[in-house]
């Protein structure tokens, strides 16, 4: 089932077609990165979501290079083989530390908050947006559910506006309208709303297989 999930979030996503790709510059596809490295980090932290970002960071880094598009794989994927072409010096084996930390549930808050900054800079990340955003992530293991009601709507705002066709948005928007920190006017678009039900279905399938994933792809 994990397999079929991550089947089923290729399907439609942020560079799923050329047209989409060729409409983000190469600083808007560095940021699209950054901010899915962010929301990973806020599902690995939320206990019903933590499967669904193990399988999702070892679904990433499973070809072990970022060397070539690679349409079946995750946006995230796309994203830094795209930010590598641009000219982005990633630093690939933090990039790689950082989501096989995910995929096999080790990552550590005191570690993931410095390599969250460390990719920020390597990313060459300017939008204050996205600067406070990381700000709030990096230590979402312990934020307070007032402080989630600040940085989910900044969350959902980001993606509406700079990748609605985000893998991880639907999932940002099923965690806000689950745990009250989006308001039901917050969910934009029923289209998403349709894909969020759908990738409801689908997590309590996949935890029994993430963490066999995430190991596989370490």
């Amino acid at each position: 089932m994990a397999y079929e999930f991550l089947k089923d979030i290729t399907e439609a996503g942020q560079f799923r077609t050329k047209s989409r790709t060729d409409s983000m510059d190469s600083q808007q596809i560095k940021d699209f990165a950054f901010m899915d490295l962010n929301t990973l980090y806020m599902m690995y932290n939320e206990p019903a979501y933590r499967a669904q970002a193990q399988a999702y960071a070892a679904e990433t880094i499973k070809s072990r290079t970022f060397d070539r598009a690679r349409v079946s794989s995750t946006d995230l994927y796309n994203a830094i083989y795209q930010s590598k072409q641009a000219g982005a010096k990633i630093n690939e084996p933090e990039l790689k530390q950082y989501l096989g930390g995910i995929a096999s549930g080790r990552l550590a808050s005191g570690q993931a908050r410095g390599q969250l900054q460390r990719l920020e800079s390597s990313l060459g990340i300017r939008d204050s947006r996205l600067k406070s955003i990381r700000r709030r992530v990096q230590d979402y293991a312990s934020l307070s559910n007032s402080n989630k009601k600040v940085l989910m709507p900044m969350v959902n705002k980001w993606y509406h506006t700079n990748g609605r066709y985000g893998q991880l948005y639907s999932s940002v928007q099923l965690m806000g309208s689950v745990d009250g920190t989006l308001s039901q006017a917050q969910i934009q678009k029923p289209s998403v709303w349709d894909k969020v039900k759908k990738n409801a279905i689908t997590l309590g399938a996949i935890g029994a297989a993430a963490y066999a994933i995430g190991r596989k792809g370490m």
